[in-house]
């Protein structure tokens, strides 16, 4: 990813950041402030329906009360009825014909004088929206029962005022008893009392209603975002919404808040009927204006945020590329120029006084101190690889002279063992009884067994001879291979390895000549080799260097086996693949610790006490120069050691692939 990419991804990270931050800050906290103020505005218009409820209570009582205190029975219905004539008890059916209800001019719904036993002497129930007659299931024509609310009264005044839910809406409504003194005028022959003067006497009650739905209406018309509504409290008369809130709206002391999915605010209270008892359900409902217009603020603050974050990212871009990118980028392209031409005399000459100035003069001094250390390096490199070579050349060498030395010891001492003195011996007597040979045969006793000496002589010489023979073929392959690492590290800068037919059991069973580890070896330890070896191919590799890794391998094996006290050393050989032949030497010995594993084919590392450190990093240069491998494993200190070498069947073939 180039830095162009990248600084626009950090700065397009950084900036989105910014703008979820911002949007979270908005919605959480700014959009939240417009809810809480439509909450509040709602609350303070529950509040106010409240009041003006309340009030409506208040002044019916007033009105109610007064009229109760007013006068006689006939002077109170005169404020109900039309001069011509009362209405009988219960006539609550209106005609089309009857003038206009005076009701209606004094603002009252329902009228009701209701003797002490609850009979009712007098009624109407108007419409307030028609003014016609109407019925109301809580006020009976005939009679309202004792228990009947507006009967009771707390205090034993028989004065009520409250509350009640009918089918119609809430209805305001007071009870009043009707002063005594309406009674006593008509006890003393008021002949102007009517029709309802001889039942006059003390416990009447006068009841004056008003229903509240036009009041409310009326009460809010100028607010046309909030509509009120009023239910009774009870889940079967309840609509489904608030039916569901009806536990927590009569659990809470405060009002209850939703929102709907179509965003209305509806906000919940409860009020209080006549008898105190919680029975009426106020909803105020309330077009989210104001969320709506918070929205649109936060809309467009989100969209202002959004096109100040773009002018941001394309200033900040423009700035970085003129002063930061373009700069950069020409000194990446001279450094790149550099790597692929090689050429050190190039220079990016930028002249600035900044930071990317002060880097770029000082690559150009860079590459000048530089373009000098080469050649030292080259020179010190060759001489260095010189070394190299020499040192594995003597490695290698020594590995082989080892073989060459124990051969030469063993021709030597084979040699000495020749009975050549016995032969001297007979030489002597024979020369003394030369001239008498047959004589000395036939009769003399030491000649009759001149001729089985002889013949046990001759065997012993051949047996001798087979052993120094084997010896010095021994000591010739050595001294082979002693040339043809000589010839070959001569030949390194040269032609390219000699690649024949190789027979991996063979290369194995003759490093292990070489290496002298079978049978006893030079330090007179036995050492018991094991060979697990698959039917393999011939292979076509470089055998010296297959020769080089596994007189090496099997080398270190004998001595990790000498220092632990251990005999037991494996030989493998199988195919890895259909192209790859694995190699394995396994021993018993001392093992490698976890950390040396990485380490043990570094140039100059050794575990062994007279080590060099040469051995296992010649050979897995070796093995790479063959494209092979070598590595090693082991379980740990004490445990044995494996060493494996996967080279392919066609290294030729592998080479051109590669």
């Amino acid at each position: 990813m180039s830095l162009r990419s990248k600084i626009v991804l950090i700065l397009a990270a950084v900036l989105a950041l910014y703008v979820v931050l911002d949007v979270s800050v908005q919605r959480t906290m700014v959009a939240q402030s417009f809810v809480d103020l439509e909450r509040e505005e709602a609350g303070a218009e529950l509040e106010l329906a409240r009041k003006e409820i309340r009030a409506e209570v208040d002044q019916i009582e007033h009105v109610g009360r007064g009229w109760a205190a007013a006068g006689t029975p006939e002077a109170l219905l005169a404020h109900f009825v039309p001069q011509e004539g009362s209405r009988p008890a219960g006539g609550d059916e209106g005609r089309e014909d009857e003038p206009a209800s005076p009701m209606a001019a004094l603002e009252v719904d329902l009228v009701y004088l209701v003797e002490a036993d609850g009979t009712v002497a007098w009624s109407r129930v108007e419409d307030p929206e028609t003014r016609a007659a109407m019925r109301l299931r809580d006020f009976p024509s005939e009679a309202l029962a004792p228990f009947h609310p507006l009967m009771l009264s707390s205090d034993g005044s028989g004065l009520t005022a409250g509350l009640m839910m009918t089918e119609r809406g809430v209805l305001a409504v007071c009870t009043s008893p009707i002063r005594e003194k309406a009674a006593e005028d008509v006890r003393t022959g008021d002949e102007g009392a009517g029709p309802l003067a001889a039942g006059a006497r003390a416990g009447r009650r006068l009841i004056v209603g008003r229903l509240l739905d036009r009041v409310l209406a009326a009460a809010h018309a100028e607010s046309m975002r909030t509509r009120l509504a009023c239910f009774p409290l009870r889940s079967g008369e309840l609509p489904q919404r608030e039916a569901a809130l009806l536990d927590s709206i009569t659990t809470s002391t405060e009002p209850v808040t939703t929102v709907t999915e179509d965003e209305h605010l509806y906000m919940y209270t409860v009020l209080a009927d006549v008898r105190g008892a919680p029975s009426i359900l106020l909803r105020a409902e309330v077009e989210r204006r104001i969320t709506a217009r918070g929205a649109s603020v936060i809309r467009f603050a989100l969209l202002s945020t959004a096109f100040t974050v773009l002018l941001i990212l394309f200033v900040l871009l423009r700035i970085l590329q003129r002063t930061v990118l373009d700069p950069i980028g020409r000194l990446t392209g001279h450094a790149v120029a550099i790597g692929k031409n090689d050429d050190t005399s190039a220079r990016v000459g930028m002249e600035r006084g900044d930071e990317i100035g002060t880097l770029a003069t000082e690559f150009d001094r860079m590459i000048g101190k530089l373009a000098q250390s080469r050649a030292a390096h080259a020179e010190a490199a060759r001489l260095v690889g010189m070394s190299e070579i020499a040192t594995g050349v003597l490695h290698d060498i020594g590995n082989v002279l080892n073989s060459v030395s124990v051969s030469a010891r063993l021709s030597a001492g084979q040699v000495r063992k020749l009975p050549v003195g016995d032969l001297e011996k007979v030489m002597e007597i024979l020369r003394g009884v030369q001239d008498d040979m047959a004589s000395f045969v036939a009769n003399d006793p030491r000649g009759k067994h001149l001729v089985p000496f002889l013949d046990q002589v001759t065997t012993n010489l051949a047996a001798e001879r087979a052993k120094v023979v084997d010896e010095m073929g021994k000591l010739a392959e050595g001294i082979e291979h002693i040339e043809r690492l000589v010839r070959s590290q001569q030949d390194v800068a040269g032609a390219g390895p000699l690649l024949e037919p190789v027979s991996i059991a063979h290369q194995l069973e003759s490093a292990l000549r070489l290496a002298h580890c079978a049978g006893q070896g030079v330090e007179g330890d036995a050492i018991r080799v094991e060979t697990e070896l698959e039917d393999l191919p011939m292979a076509r590799l470089d055998k010296h260097k297959l020769t080089e890794i596994l007189v090496n391998l099997i080398r270190n094996a004998c001595d990790s086996l000498d220092l632990a006290g251990k005999t037991r050393l494996v030989l493998r050989a199988r195919r890895r693949d259909a192209d790859t032949v694995r190699i394995e030497v396994e021993d018993e010995g001392v093992g490698i610790p976890a950390q040396d594993l990485s380490r043990i084919f570094n140039h100059g590392f050794t575990t062994k006490p007279q080590g060099h450190g040469f051995g296992l990093h010649t050979s897995a240069n070796a093995a790479a120069q063959m494209h092979g491998r070598l590595f090693a494993e082991s379980a740990g200190p004490g445990l044995g050691a494996l060493f494996v070498l996967e080279v392919p069947l066609d290294a030729e073939a592998t080479a051109r692939a590669a």
